[in-house]
């Protein structure tokens, strides 16, 4: 049951649905974090330069494809942690069919950007290093909230419905 078909559009649904917490989190200002999208594509392209490691990321080289390979390196990313939760699923029988386990997998991918990315950019563990410290750990929570949303949802509701089509 767990095609390549169905990891793609199951990782890129659920991407979708963390990018509309973005906005909505942008939008409403319920709380302010640190993080741009531009940052991700910065930080890869800076890569190419030899720099893995930014003392502040905002101080790093700007380049013109910064938004684009954040984009495209945010749903890679969404498809990659997707695969590895049905991955999971099937041969661990971890993360069961449960609501609230999409959820929990989202907050687990938490630990990307809190013990990688974040201190790779400069922003300190769990992005404290920032003047919205505290912030940025709900701010993250939220964020990943609406990608354990995507994830409930497409096994919840979705995956009924186009499971046969992708066979």
């Amino acid at each position: 049951m767990n095609t390549k078909k169905e990891i793609v559009l199951m990782g890129i649904f659920s991407t979708f649905i963390m990018d509309l917490g973005f906005i909505f989190l942008k939008v409403t200002e319920i709380v302010k974090g640190s993080m741009e999208p531009q940052f991700l594509g910065r930080w890869i392209l800076n890569m190419f330069n030899g720099q893995f490691v930014q003392e502040n990321i905002l101080m790093a080289t700007q380049m013109s494809l910064e938004k684009p390979v954040s984009l495209l390196a945010h749903y890679l990313t969404g498809i990659a942690l997707v695969s590895i939760l049905l991955l999971l699923r099937k041969k661990l029988k971890a993360f069961p069919g449960s609501a609230y386990m999409g959820f929990v997998f989202g907050w687990i991918t938490l630990l990307i950007p809190w013990f990688i990315f974040y201190p790779c950019i400069g922003f300190g563990f769990m992005g404290l290093d920032t003047p919205e410290g505290l912030n940025n750990i709900l701010y993250s929570i939220i964020y990943h909230s609406f990608f354990g949303l995507g994830i409930t949802i497409w096994l919840g509701l979705i995956r009924k419905f186009v499971i046969e089509d992708i066979r």
